[in-house]
């Protein structure tokens, strides 16, 4: 195996050293036995005359490096977004069976290797290894107050980032001839610093550009062993990159990201029905989308549910309340193999199948089966759909694809008082829908989040169960005996019972991100091709500032034998294909999104796009476990 070697490149001209082929560098070498890179680390701080002439330089460097390496940028004119991920690589509680914190090495190369099944080729996990243990040793060094809550944060962020630009970091390893370059204008965190040392250790060249004196990396021991400082000795305060410099990549060089076939594709969009027109050596055929216009698609606003007026509704008595039941539901968690290794119970809100439960139901499964009072146990409704997931708030949304009955949301504040009489309804140890009454005893304040303690006795399977007042309304979201991971400074005991105050979900609803993930549900949960009509559940990320994960899965009731088609019926896979190619983009931009990650798939097989900056950096077909 050839032995593989990085040093940092010297240059008198930055920016055009930046441009180069790295195998036109001196000191690049290709042999049977050795690859050596030369590589560019810069730190290019301040500016040297005005502020406009400093703009007007990048926009021509930039503009200069897409007409040669579009294919190869990977642009930060933001911070580099923290994607959290649906059990996607190891969660922040059992990182120690990867990573040895003390030794600051992985557990084993294997574990390793399959915590990162993106990076392509085994022979390059040894990069990434070596890249990683690195960086981390080097933030040990320099991290004052290191703790092991502090290393494992470390290790889980960089880990998802590197997943996350793993085709990027796919390219770098793969074309011993040319390599990713990256650059990362303005502020920068301390985390993303060390991720730019850990993409130039396995070879990426790196400009970082701030015109303010810079901070983060001087702190760092050592740090003209990786990078080269360019201080113009001018400083002010860094202006919005984003706005000032706007390259866009050329079309013709943007052609290799894109799978090529000998279709020619044609969208007549002057009718609700899209009419798709492949041409193959020739032929021609004509198939018809069921599915409307994107001017045509509608928004929901999910919050909506919060608009009904209840201010003014009666005092009802328990046996009013006793049937409410009907809309708190079981739901059991199972994982990919079809164990059960989680449950509680749920509350729906809405007439189209929203249930509000706690973070805890839902944070192992896969899928998930929800079980109305009266239901036959073995059935139930199975679902995929995970709106919102945020173990901050403690709180999960899921959706199924069936009429329901929601209970009303309490939105008016101040209503809510101790002493007040409630009830609960909850499924402890599976009895489905046992009720029970008791008073408010208090509220509890932990860091933002709010709780209501109660009396309403509950066990375990009672969390995410619904909290109601004497008027019917939805005012907590039962937690149980106990809250938080590790009780939060709460304490299991006897009659000590605590909610999560219907605020803290009011909050979540009235999100921008539920909406949008709620409305692209709404929108593509079904696909129709001729007689056919697939149905798909969705995966949702929480999406940060610039980056959005988007996965459909068909829905486990829908019964249509999609990857038989995509496998058999050329004419199908294709026009499925060209709708989510050309209507997700499309729908996204709507809302700002130009860069995300989209799926979908059904039992073994995935259709996977990539946007970055509203490029298609990458698409693909991948085989997933079923």
């Amino acid at each position: 195996m050839q032995k593989r070697k990085i040093f940092l490149a010297k240059s008198n001209n930055i920016f055009e050293d930046f441009i180069t082929t790295i195998s036109d560098r001196d000191g690049f070498i290709l042999n049977n036995e050795n690859i050596v890179y030369p590589v560019f680390f810069f730190r290019y701080i301040g500016y040297k005359n005005s502020i406009e002439e400093y703009l007007n330089d990048l926009n021509v460097f930039e503009e200069n490096l897409c007409k040669i390496h579009a294919k190869y940028i990977l642009n930060f004119k933001k911070s580099i977004v923290t994607i959290i991920y649906n059990k996607l690589i190891v969660d922040w509680n059992n990182i120690e069976n990867y990573f040895d914190l003390d030794n600051s090495d992985f557990i084993d190369s294997y574990k390793f290797k399959h915590l990162l099944l993106e990076i392509v080729g085994s022979k390059y996990i040894s990069y990434i290894n070596d890249s990683v243990k690195y960086i981390y040793k080097l933030f040990k060094e320099n991290k004052k107050n290191f703790s092991k809550t502090i290393a494992k944060n470390f290790i889980l962020k960089q880990l998802t980032w590197i997943k996350h630009y793993s085709s990027f970091i796919n390219k770098n390893l793969v074309n011993d001839n040319q390599n990713v370059k990256i650059l990362y204008y303005g502020d920068i965190k301390e985390h993303e610093a060390y991720f730019l040392i850990f993409m130039f250790k396995i070879g990426c060249d790196i400009i970082y550009i701030n015109t303010e004196k810079e901070n983060v990396f001087d702190r760092i021991t050592s740090i003209d062993n990786y990078s080269e400082k360019y201080d113009m000795m001018k400083y002010s305060k860094a202006p919005n990159y984003s706005e000032k410099i706007s390259v866009k990549i050329p079309l013709n060089t943007r052609k290799d990201k894109v799978k090529q076939d000998n279709s020619i594709l044609s969208i007549n969009t002057s009718k609700s029905d899209y009419k798709i027109n492949t041409v193959k050596n020739g032929n021609s055929k004509i198939n018809t989308f069921k599915i409307t216009s994107n001017n045509d698609l509608e928004k929901y606003d999910i919050s909506s549910l919060l608009n009904k007026k209840n201010s003014d509704v009666k005092e009802k008595d328990f046996e009013e309340i006793a049937k409410l039941s009907i809309s708190v539901v079981l739901i059991k968690s199972y994982d990919i193999d079809g164990n059960i290794v989680s449950g509680g119970s749920g509350v729906v809100i809405s007439d189209d199948g929203i249930i509000v439960t706690t973070y805890y139901v839902v944070s192992e499964g896969t899928y998930f089966k929800v079980l109305f009072e009266n239901s036959d146990n073995r059935i139930g409704y199975e679902t995929y759909t995970v709106l919102h997931k945020d173990i901050n708030r403690e709180i999960a949304i899921l959706k199924i694809n069936k009429p329901t009955k929601g209970i009303n949301i309490c939105t008016a504040s101040g209503t809510v008082r101790r002493g007040q009489k409630i009830v609960s309804i909850g499924s402890p140890f599976g009895l489905i829908n046992t009720i029970s009454d008791g008073i408010i005893s208090g509220f509890r304040d932990y860091g933002k989040r709010k709780y209501i303690q109660n009396t309403a006795p509950s066990s375990p399977g009672s969390t995410g169960g619904a909290l109601i007042n004497k008027k019917g309304e939805l005012i907590g979201i039962m937690m149980g005996d106990i809250v938080g991971v590790t009780t939060e400074g709460y304490y299991e005991g006897q009659n000590l019972n605590i909610s999560i105050d219907i605020a803290t979900v009011i909050e979540i609803l009235r999100s921008k991100n539920i909406s949008i993930n709620y409305t692209m549900l709404k929108n593509f949960s079904e696909y129709s091709y001729d007689s056919k009509k697939i149905v798909f559940d969705g995966f949702f990320g929480n999406g940060q500032e610039g980056i959005y994960d988007f996965y459909f899965y068909q829905n486990r009731q829908d019964e249509t034998k999609l990857a038989q088609y995509l496998t058999q019926n050329s004419n199908f896979k294709n026009n499925f294909e060209n709708y989510y190619k050309n209507f997700i983009p499309k729908f996204l931009k709507g809302y700002n999104i130009n860069s995300f990650n989209f799926g979908i798939g059904s039992e073994n097989l995935s259709y996977v796009l990539n946007y970055d900056n509203g490029i298609l950096a990458s698409e693909r077909w991948k085989k997933i476990r079923k």
